[in-house]
């Protein structure tokens, strides 16, 4: 259902929307050297030493936090929710993590390692992310304190009391297990420095999404729901109707043109296939034939010339003109003798346009190449005269 803000707004002209454009402009630059500050504040937060030895289920062993750098200084920690038991982790974790997989090789660049540590077993833990298809390091501290230290997973005592530290600060009990982010960084030394860590809606530093539809004029459209990310569900289990779907143009028809020009293999002149055009090419007089024609077998819809009811060219019988066609090359090539320039061999040319197909004289010979290139098929000269000039005189479906 539309949102109210979306059929009410208001259109102005081009001079007003400018003027309003240029004042948000001006508040979009001062929030920018906002963040900007920030960061660096960030960066200059006093560190803390990790002194406890926390120990990880890992697929390939048990690995310490030092050695979750992998041989970089600064590891970054998605603190997925997923305990132990759960049949599947958070959806909103999984709308963090969705992100990370096309994100890690940057990462790496700046000397970043990622891993999402959760407390389920580390059997529970593959066999959700073999699901949903990640490749990230995901790794248990299941029998561990790492995640009550951090201030993502709460005791029964603290459930049964209903108090709980979260975001630095008390709060009711809301779950076993709550999301955030922590930084480390490892000195010359080998040790282990807690340097950062956010919770609440400081985890949308992750949802890259969400920058994205704060551009949009419907924003994140969460007004109505029942809590913010009500809405978000794991990739595998939204309905299929809201997935993007392929959108197929119809060719327009052209007077006089054969059905099979429009009923023709799929071909377009931007990508290689193995399938060629319905035959030759719509050309104006002296223009260079469009590749992709091949011989037509007698009783087939390529097989009749445009305005005519003749078969073209049929094995030991002469075609309507009295040429006597060459042997037909295979269907790869196109059904032509291909040439460097495109053009097949001894291609007669049409009076006009008027969608005529192409046909071999009796002077073709076989090539010794009998694969046209995906570049002579891409450049198709598209003649001022033709009706369809302003497709490129290209066959069939086009995306």
């Amino acid at each position: 259902m539309p949102s109210s803000n979306v059929i009410d707004h208001p259109v102005v002209s081009n001079q007003q929307w400018l003027d309003a454009r240029k004042q948000l402009l001006a508040r979009e630059r001062e929030l920018t050297h906002l963040h900007d500050q920030i960061a660096r504040e960030r960066r200059a937060l006093p560190w803390q030493a990790i002194d406890k030895d926390y120990v990880f289920e890992t697929p390939q062993g048990r690995r310490t936090l030092a050695q979750l750098f992998e041989g970089r200084r600064q590891l970054l920690v998605q603190h997925f929710m997923l305990g132990p038991g759960w049949e599947a982790g958070c959806p909103s974790c999984s709308f963090m993590a969705d992100h990370v997989d096309g994100m890690n090789v940057h990462l790496a660049q700046r000397d970043v390692t990622y891993v999402a540590v959760s407390r389920a077993p580390l059997a529970e833990i593959e066999r959700f992310r073999r699901r949903m298809g990640w490749q990230f390091n995901w790794v248990s501290s299941f029998g561990t304190d790492f995640n009550f230290d951090f201030q993502v997973s709460f005791t029964p005592d603290e459930k049964s009391r209903n108090e709980v530290v979260y975001n630095y600060a008390p709060g009711p009990f809301r779950s076993e297990e709550l999301p955030g982010i922590s930084v480390f960084i490892q000195d010359d030394a080998g040790r282990v420095l807690h340097t950062y860590s956010t919770y609440g809606r400081g985890v949308e530093a992750m949802m890259g999404a969400y920058v994205l539809m704060d551009l949009t004029p419907k924003g994140r459209d969460e007004d109505d729901l029942s809590f913010p990310m009500a809405w978000i569900r794991h990739h595998d289990r939204y309905e299929a109707t809201t997935a993007p779907r392929k959108i197929w143009r119809k060719r327009r028809s052209v007077p006089g043109a054969p059905t099979s020009c429009s009923a023709g293999g799929l071909w377009s002149s931007s990508r290689s296939s193995t399938r060629s055009p319905a035959a030759g090419g719509c050309r104006s007089s002296g223009s260079p034939a469009s590749p992709g024609g091949r011989q037509a077998s007698p009783g087939s819809r390529l097989g009749r010339s445009a305005g005519s009811g003749s078969p073209v060219g049929t094995s030991g019988r002469p075609s309507p003109t009295g040429q006597r066609p060459s042997r037909r090359w295979p269907e790869a090539t196109g059904g032509r003798r291909p040439t460097p320039s495109g053009r097949s061999a001894g291609a007669t040319t049409a009076p006009s346009c008027s969608r005529s197909w192409t046909r071999r004289t009796r002077s073709s010979k076989r090539s010794r190449s009998p694969v046209r290139s995906a570049r002579s098929r891409s450049h198709v000269a598209r003649p001022s005269g033709c009706a369809r000039a302003d497709t490129g005189c290209r066959r069939g479906r086009e995306r």
